[in-house]
């Protein structure tokens, strides 16, 4: 049936098969949930996040870069709402739902931001299980987002922005946590979406127009980092566990170098990183925590898949995940 669907309405069928609500409350808080969005409008990236986890708490991470400054904060709900089967989550006033696009409107209580956003998808998103053993992946690699944005008492107005959607589930071992991710924000025919997990798998996937048209996995996929980027200043949130995680120094690349091969196929180029926020994530069980660091970054990617050139070569966002003692 799915095949038989295409434009807005064939995509936006797919994704309700695939990324609905997994939430399981009596799971234990090992295990999570969260979908995540990023926007690209003009110069400015904007970071969402709703997440759930086992012990029936809500997150939001809600987060804007622009000219070299960050604003946003994280914030813990003790009311949620949450029904599996479906997409549509509620964490105090914040909304996600879903209408053939994604409604999602976000706030921060105690910081001059909040967005109200349609994110519409114009890919076929996919789903990938037990990335790394006990996470499962669905990824939504372009979406026009439009709306308003409130930041610093201005307001943002979108219009077909370019954004991105993933949604993951499952288990989070207490130590165990590391992953590097990208997506391209870029104009063009040409979507491209990285991901390498601790321990587990790595990919490269490329989308042409809606559809996914190319992964390179395993030794397929290069990877090498080069450099350790040096901020001038970095924003950790939450801003009372700034402590955990003090100074600039930063373990994120300054460019990842990306080689993709097949029999009729190569790519290469890299992701140059640009700047990085800090979410800190207390670890339960021990006195250690987790870092995830947002990363605005710009791809470069050239090459062919088959016979058909590809170019891609503009804004990115990236997330690279670690624990610490």
């Amino acid at each position: 049936m799915i095949g038989a669907l295409y434009g807005t309405e064939g995509i936006a069928h797919a994704v309700e098969l695939i990324d609905y609500v997994r939430f399981v409350p009596s799971a234990g808080t090992a295990h999570v949930e969260w979908f995540h969005f990023v926007v690209r409008a003009g110069e400015l990236d904007c970071v969402i996040n709703l997440s759930l986890v086992g012990d029936g708490k809500g997150q939001l991470v809600l987060l804007v870069y622009e000219g070299g400054r960050w604003e946003g904060d994280v914030e813990r709900f003790s009311q949620v709402s949450a029904r599996s089967g479906r997409i549509g989550l509620q964490l105090g006033d914040n909304e996600l739902s879903f209408d053939g696009a994604f409604r999602l409107r976000a706030a921060c209580r105690h910081r001059p931001l909040s967005v109200e956003l349609a994110l519409e998808p114009r890919a076929f998103a996919c789903l990938a299980h037990n990335m790394g053993g006990g996470l499962h992946w669905v990824v939504a690699p372009r979406l026009s987002a439009s709306g308003i944005l409130w930041t610093g008492g201005r307001a943002v107005k979108l219009r077909d922005a370019p954004a991105y959607h993933d949604h993951n589930w499952g288990q989070l071992d207490g130590r165990a946590l590391g992953w590097t991710w990208a997506c391209s924000l870029a104009p063009g025919p040409f979507a491209a979406v990285l991901v390498r997990i601790a321990g587990g798998a790595q990919a490269l996937m490329l989308w042409q127009g809606p559809h996914r048209c190319r992964s390179f996995r395993g030794d397929a996929l290069s990877l090498t980092s080069e450099g350790l980027l040096r901020p001038v200043q970095t924003l950790r949130v939450p801003r009372a566990l700034s402590l955990l995680d003090p100074g600039l120094a930063s373990d994120v690349p300054a460019v990842l170098r990306i080689e993709a091969a097949s029999e009729d196929s190569r790519l290469s180029g890299e992701l140059s990183c640009l700047d990085v926020a800090r979410v800190l994530v207390p670890r339960p069980g021990d006195l250690g925590h987790h870092v995830i660091n947002e990363v605005p970054a710009r791809l470069r990617l050239v090459g062919h898949l088959g016979g058909s050139a590809v170019a891609i070569d503009g804004p990115a966002f990236a997330e690279l995940a670690r624990s610490a003692s």
